[in-house]
């Protein structure tokens, strides 16, 4: 993919931090990187798709929208917005915006997304995606506010959300961490902890599209943890004959709701470690759980949750639970990185110990 450059203090920026005063020869070349990351997406003229590289930086937003990928009243632009050393380096602050990023154009594909960004401060979801597919891989997304999904919201979208630390978001209503209105998304390998929401205080699908056909995975090898507003909530469209499965999860310490709740359709959930086992799922009168093999109530034994760290310790009986089939995806790593799969199985949850 073509790539531009963004830089909020290139060496020959004569305004360095400042993206009102940039170089003279600014191109969005290595050299002679854009300020800003909406000028960046607005030099894109054709229907490639590029890379927006961002180097180390903390990067605000140009309007209440946020970072405009597409709107209805701009052409398409098809980009990734790529964090050049990871998202403990490149910060994207809406300060106080309604998103930090939205997608909205059904002919995104995998191609398009965020990697390798954090994204924070934002008050009506961090991330938006409507009507679209894209790839939001490798990102911290927490400091966010919103009424579906403070972190991320969707309606009618089906992105691949992996590698992701999604903590410390709030939504008035439903998905405090994750928030998904229809549509299938993919959420995987990701840590979902300290969100707050009044329903599904972790994630909430909301009535999926109505699918039918082999089981499909919506969430797996993840974490979902210390939650406030239960940790999952899965509701599927009326009249849907397929079925959900959720797989290799650690969904526990979730308060003010079950650990997982499910209101229609069903949930297949082998190899996860449910705190309170089944009588910390609540399954209403419409909905069906099949728990299937692996399944387990033991403290995980988290390194250190009351400061934020959720990997495995040593001990833990999270490690090798995993389903012992799995195979990972080519290039597939845990929430850290590290290649999956390094014991006689794959480990639950989002951190795969050595």
């Amino acid at each position: 993919m073509p790539l531009i450059f963004v830089d909020d203090d290139a060496p020959n920026d004569p305004g360095p931090n400042d993206p009102g005063i940039s170089d003279p020869l600014e191109d969005g070349s290595a050299l002679n990187p854009f300020d800003s990351i909406q000028e960046a997406i607005n030099s894109i003229s054709d229907s490639l798709p590029y890379v927006i590289r961002i180097r180390d930086g903390n990067y605000g937003v140009p309007s209440s929208a946020g970072l405009q990928i597409f709107t209805q009243f701009q052409q398409v632009r098809f980009a990734m917005l790529e964090g050049e050393n990871g998202p403990e380096n490149c910060i994207i602050d809406a300060g106080g915006a309604d998103h930090v990023v939205s997608f909205v154009n059904p002919q995104f594909d995998l191609r398009q997304g965020i990697r390798g960004v954090t994204i924070t401060g934002a008050t009506d979801s961090g991330v938006y995606c409507r009507d679209t597919t894209v790839s939001i891989d490798n990102c911290i997304i927490e400091g966010n506010t919103g009424a579906d999904g403070g972190g991320i919201g969707m309606m009618d979208a089906s992105p691949v959300i992996s590698n992701c630390d999604v903590r410390g978001n709030v939504s008035s209503r439903r998905g405090g961490g994750i928030y998904a209105l229809r549509g299938v998304p993919i959420v995987a390998n990701c840590t979902v902890v300290e969100n707050t929401g009044t329903t599904g205080g972790g994630i909430a699908f909301g009535s999926p599209v109505v699918f039918s056909g082999p089981p499909v995975t919506m969430i797996r090898n993840s974490t979902i943890a210390n939650n406030t507003g239960g940790g999952i909530h899965f509701k599927t469209a009326s009249g849907s004959s397929g079925v959900i499965t959720a797989s290799d999860l650690v969904v526990w310490g979730n308060t003010s709701g079950d650990q997982i709740q499910i209101n229609t359709g069903t949930l297949q959930l082998p190899y996860a470690n449910i705190q309170g086992g089944l009588s910390g799922i609540l399954v209403l009168a419409n909905a069906t759980l099949e728990t299937g093999p692996g399944f387990i109530n033991l403290d995980p034994l988290f390194v250190d949750p009351a400061m934020g760290d959720y990997h495995l310790s040593a001990g833990s009986p999270c490690i090798d639970a995993g389903n012992p089939n799995f195979v990972p995806l080519p290039g597939e790593t845990d929430i850290d990185g590290e290649a999956r799969v390094q014991g006689a199985a794959v480990d639950l949850g989002s951190d795969e110990r050595p």
